[in-house]
């Protein structure tokens, strides 16, 4: 069971969780966060994530669903996410950087800050963004060698394509096209070359 992986980072009464296939969500406790909240949110958009990507790459690849969980961890302590981190990369995160894809542990990490609106873009941004990474590694080692290493320009494109979406109403929608955070610095490069 995935909650007893989860009992040697966090004592059984501090962690939340919350699944949606192809993912599991398990969030630290903290008196001023609402992890069913967070979850319900990342819940609307994750299945919606797996759904176009599949659509979009994984049915014309003939890639097989995921099968298993993926997790996703979110640490409402700083502290936490900072011990993760040194666990996970041996040093300490760059202090901008709210979340990232562990390649060992084949999992995300992300930092909520309370101070952070959840449903800002950059916030569901780096959600997609990580959660892509995963996906594909997934999938990677389903059909490559493990000593093969994986293309870091591959990766990183498919989780800046997959960062856009999309707020019809109540409706989100996952649209690669709505991707424009990174525009100014892409110009930039170009006009530099």
């Amino acid at each position: 069971r995935i909650e007893f992986l989860f009992q040697r980072e966090f004592e059984p009464e501090r962690f939340y969780v919350h699944r949606v296939d192809p993912f599991i969500l398990v969030g630290e406790r903290h008196p001023q966060v609402s992890l069913p909240v967070i979850f319900g949110y990342y819940g609307e958009l994750l299945p919606k994530l797996y759904a176009t990507f599949q659509r979009e790459f994984g049915d014309p690849l003939e890639l097989k669903p995921v099968r298993g969980l993926l997790p996703i961890v979110l640490y409402t302590r700083r502290e936490s996410f900072e011990k993760w981190w040194m666990r996970a990369y041996g040093e300490m995160p760059p202090s901008a950087v709210p979340g990232a894809y562990s390649y060992m542990e084949r999992r995300v990490g992300l930092y909520h800050d309370r101070n952070r609106n959840l449903s800002s873009i950059t916030s569901m941004e780096i959600l997609l963004h990580e959660a892509i990474h995963q996906i594909v590694h997934f999938h990677y080692r389903e059909r490559m060698s493990q000593d093969r290493p994986q293309p870091w320009w591959f990766q990183e494109g498919l989780a800046t394509y997959f960062e856009g979406f999309k707020q019809n109403g109540r409706e989100i929608v996952i649209d690669p096209s709505a991707t424009t955070s990174r525009l100014p610095a892409a110009k930039e490069l170009v006009v530099g070359e």
